[in-house]
């Protein structure tokens, strides 16, 4: 990674996946010892950043997760914000601001919610700061555009699988009409089982 400036003038670093921290050409995937350990680790933080389990109730132990992430990611988005040179990134910041400063004050204001209920609802928000702690966590692993193409491939094959493997083994009453009830199995008139 090169020399650059962070958020505000500050000394930190410009985001280049071709390059280490001295400037040199990085060897090619394929080339670099550990690069499955990366791939790997990429596979099970993707489907995080990506809130594949954000609203799917149904998988208790990854939906909890999935809303802890933002915060467990803290420290990656503090090091994004503050070491790493991303475009935008103002812009990212008044946004987050916004969503998590303002907006619970204006619904304490004008919906009556209390202090408590109104930061609750924050965490909805709270992915806007993946933009900090993706960009850090690549930049820390110093993953190459082949290590997030293998992952987001594998990724997709997988999800395709499962798809097929679901529609082909899940019985029929195991499909409901209650969102509250399931976000996996869902059936309705209009739609049908989905």
């Amino acid at each position: 990674m090169t020399a650059g400036s962070g958020l505000g003038g500050r000394p930190g670093r410009r985001l280049d996946p071709f390059s280490d921290h001295a400037g040199t050409r990085r060897r090619s995937a394929e080339q670099a010892p550990g690069r499955a350990g990366l791939t790997a680790a990429l596979l099970l933080a993707l489907p995080m950043f990506g809130q594949v389990f954000h609203y799917l109730i149904d998988i208790g132990p990854l939906y909890a997760l999935s809303k802890a992430w933002p915060m467990l990611c803290l420290p990656l988005t503090v090091y994004g914000l503050w070491r790493l040179h991303l475009p935008a990134a103002p812009l990212f910041v008044a946004l987050l601001a916004y969503v998590v400063g303002v907006t619970p004050l204006i619904s304490m204001i004008e919906l009556g919610n209390g202090l408590v209920d109104a930061i609750a609802t924050t965490v909805k928000v709270l992915p806007f700061s993946y933009y900090f702690a993706v960009a850090a966590l690549l930049a820390l692993a110093r993953a190459t555009p082949a290590d997030l193409r293998r992952a987001t491939l594998a990724l997709g094959w997988a999800t395709f699988a499962a798809m097929i493997v679901l529609w082909t083994v899940v019985p029929v009453d195991w499909y409901v009409n209650d969102p509250a009830a399931s976000r996996i199995f869902l059936v309705d008139e209009g739609r049908g089982y989905r």
